[in-house]
């Protein structure tokens, strides 16, 4: 606790300083905005003095930030430097006391420059440096979700000593890995992103099964085949009877017993053959029949390669194909 009234005692000074002859010079410049800016920087320090005093650090040194911004007094950072050092940000502090000895330069006494730099050694062995490595270029880097830049990182980060978040995102993909940091040391840090998942392919539907083709080949051909075999069955029965004729005139004219047997032998086969085609008729219109009926008139075309074929032999019929 005498520790922080005793950094409140610098803040009392550092307020009193606000209001001196510093300002007002600067004022002498833009006499307007000047003075609007002075007044500005002195409420946002006066509220950041009252936050530090209520123990609310996180205010004091929004407050004060805001002050150093309306009217930029070299005299602020020391401020800025002390709330950093008790938020633990140990980075921070030392960069606002750094930036106090160099702003302030000769008008600094001897004496508070001495103990400036004594606190910058105090936090400086409470900072840790980390070299940040990730596999994916550009990945967004961070620490404790504030962002440091994007991969490849060149410059080392340094933070508070102590539990550390430190992660990589890029696109929808993220991977933090928390660590032990110590103060002095410096850390590597390699961050694996997993490689984007692939989306499966979309598969185009299956096409649907060609609808076959109705075709009347099949009744057709069997219809054909009945009325070559009927136009066939009638050659040969006029045939047949013809040479019958000409056996009965043979008998009559009393011819030789070899002629009579030659008008013989081709009467019956031709008889023969009217009748097979006949029968081969009559088959081939049942055939047409029930392949109309089955098919309503129509079949799948038939598949390239197969063959059928319709024999006709003494006294037989016979279908032959190939598939």
């Amino acid at each position: 606790m005498s520790s922080r009234l005793a950094n409140l005692s610098r803040a009392a000074l550092a307020a009193a300083l606000l209001g001196g002859s510093s300002l007002p010079a600067y004022a002498q410049s833009k006499p307007e905005a000047a003075s609007e800016d002075v007044e500005s920087a002195r409420s946002h320090f006066k509220l950041g003095v009252d936050s530090y005093r209520d123990g609310d650090l996180t205010t004091a040194m929004i407050e004060f930030k805001r002050a150093y911004a309306a009217a930029p007094n070299y005299r602020l950072l020391y401020n800025l430097g002390q709330v950093s050092r008790e938020l633990r940000e140990y980075p921070e502090a030392e960069r606002y006391f750094r930036s106090y000895l160099k702003e302030g330069g000769s008008e600094i006494e001897v004496a508070r420059r001495q103990e400036v730099e004594t606190e910058i050694a105090k936090v400086s062995a409470r900072i840790a440096s980390l070299v940040i490595s990730t596999n994916e270029s550009n990945a967004e880097l961070s620490v404790d979700d504030v962002v440091v830049g994007r991969a490849p990182l060149a410059d080392v980060v340094r933070v508070s000593a102590g539990q550390r978040r430190v992660s990589a995102s890029l696109d929808s993909r993220r991977v933090t890995k928390g660590i032990d940091a110590a103060g002095g040391e410096t850390l590597v840090v390699e961050l694996v992103l997993e490689a984007p998942e692939v989306a499966a392919p979309v598969l185009a539907p299956a096409p649907s099964a060609p609808v076959p083709e109705k075709s009347h080949a099949a009744t057709i051909g069997f219809a054909i085949g009945t009325g070559a075999l009927g136009v066939g069955a009638g050659v040969m029965a006029y045939l047949a009877a013809h040479d019958a004729s000409s056996y009965r005139s043979a008998l009559e004219r009393q011819t030789s017993e070899a002629e009579l047997k030659s008008l013989s032998d081709s009467a019956k086969t031709k008889a023969l053959v009217t009748d097979v085609l006949l029968g081969a008729t009559l088959a081939c219109g049942v055939t047409t029949l029930v392949v109309a009926l089955v098919n309503g008139g129509s079949e799948e075309r038939p598949p390239e390669g197969a063959t059928a074929q319709l024999g006709v032999g003494p006294g037989s019929l016979h279908l032959t194909g190939s598939f």
